[in-house]
Formats: structure tokens, sequence, C-alpha cells
């Protein structure tokens, strides 16, 4: 199920991996960048994507174009 954020197009999985939590249940990521290994992982779809946001927001802040 894609979901956009700031431009970006992001792809929730439910995945169930065979490990004995839910803690990785879910994985969000930008679709188009998984070489890139920005995944983020939650119990649920909206928590793993509030992890990928809070991991765009850190990666893309708004650098002033003139430090002065």
């Amino acid at each position: 199920m894609p979901v956009m954020y700031k431009g970006h197009k992001v792809v929730l999985k439910y995945q169930k991996p065979p490990i004995p939590t839910n803690k990785h249940d879910w994985v969000a990521y930008v679709d188009g960048c998984e070489e890139d290994g920005n995944y983020c992982y939650g119990p649920t779809a909206d928590d793993a994507l509030t992890e990928l946001c809070d991991l765009l927001d850190e990666m893309y802040v708004d650098v002033p174009s003139d430090p002065l």
C-alpha cells in the first residue's frame, strides 16, 4: 500500500518475519530507493511509517542557501 510523504512514494509492507516478536512485522521504505537501505520497521504500519517520516525529516533538513 503506497503512501506519499513530502513528494516521496512510501511503500508499506506486512512481512511477519519468523522471529518471536512483532516489532518488525511492518516495513516502510521509499519506493525506488531500496538499495539505500533506509528501511524502518514497526509492530504496526503507522509505527513503521512514523519512523520513516522521522528519518526522512532528518535526512532532508532545509539548509539555508545563504549561511550569513
